[in-house]
């Protein structure tokens, strides 16, 4: 019995740091799957503003500002919108 005295606060002192690198990893992971949420959803109210009329696909850097306006809660996101045409072939104009 004597030896067993301290066995539990050491077995608390070798798991405390485990549990601290899993608790860290399970944050990082909610961050990386929200930031990827937030960045479909601008992808998303940008491709929205473009099919909206015939005039707003033409404005590029207006379906920009709208896609960094959805995904401004997002650091560092950038967006750069191109107009691609496909004909019924399959082959861009």
């Amino acid at each position: 019995m004597r030896n067993e005295k301290g066995s539990s606060v050491l077995e608390l002192a070798l798991l405390i740091p485990l549990l601290v690198v899993l608790l860290m990893g399970v944050t990082e992971l909610s961050r990386m799957f929200s930031a990827a949420m937030g960045v479909s959803q601008a992808a998303r109210a940008g491709a929205a503003y473009g099919m909206q009329h015939g005039l707003a696909s033409a404005d590029l850097k207006a379906i920009e500002n709208a896609t960094l306006s959805s995904g401004r809660e997002i650091p560092g996101l950038t967006a750069t919108a191109t107009r691609v045409c496909l004909c019924s072939n399959g082959s861009e104009i």
